[in-house]
């Protein structure tokens, strides 16, 4: 019995090694792209733009998790009244998030891929953004996201990526955080 035991686990093992062999146990992506406000927030804001980074572990070929840190910015078309002196302003939304990522193809040259979590965002106004404020303000708040990809092969170890999310950060009634960065990049 004993024998039969080790047998299986053996062949367990050898099956989960030849899976992995076409995926690094380590990931990274860097990309940039454009932002945009939705809802509430698409009022607000003007389009603004993004850049990212990430890197995680792949757990076997479908699924992999990323610690990805971002960056947004985009502006507003508000002008404050005069007595503030101040004309336009933008909002900046700096974030770490922890994301699962299932891929659906990645064997092929073409991987579409699915990905969310969640995080804590920074959000920062300038002075322009509310007539309330006087000066910067910036607020830590939770949020999560969630969003779609897709992976083309590249000649080296690697992909050029298309991807969108949506954003939500929790908040008060008073300003509504919801935006979708839109990023093209690289991922190893």
């Amino acid at each position: 019995m004993r024998s039969f035991f080790l047998i299986g686990i053996s062949a367990l093992c050898a099956i989960s090694l030849s899976a992995q062999e076409g995926v690094s146990k380590f990931t990274m992506q860097m990309g940039a792209g454009f932002t945009t406000g939705v809802g509430h927030s698409g009022k607000d804001l003007d389009l603004g733009w993004n850049i990212s980074g990430g890197a995680g572990m792949n757990f076997n070929e479908h699924v992999s998790a990323l610690i990805n840190i971002s960056e947004q910015t985009m502006g507003t078309p508000v002008a404050v009244p005069g007595f503030l002196s101040v004309a336009g302003g933008h909002m900046q939304v700096f974030s770490t998030t922890l994301d699962p990522v299932v891929h659906l193809g990645r064997g092929a040259h073409a991987d579409f891929y699915v990905t969310g979590g969640a995080g804590m965002f920074r959000r920062s106004f300038s002075p322009a953004f509310t007539e309330l404020l006087r000066s910067d303000y910036s607020v830590i708040k939770p949020g999560y996201d969630a969003g779609l990809g897709l992976a083309f092969g590249a000649p080296w170890h690697g992909k050029l990526y298309a991807e969108a999310r949506y954003v939500h950060i929790f908040d008060n009634n008073r300003f509504f955080t919801n935006y979708i960065p839109v990023s093209f990049g690289f991922r190893w």
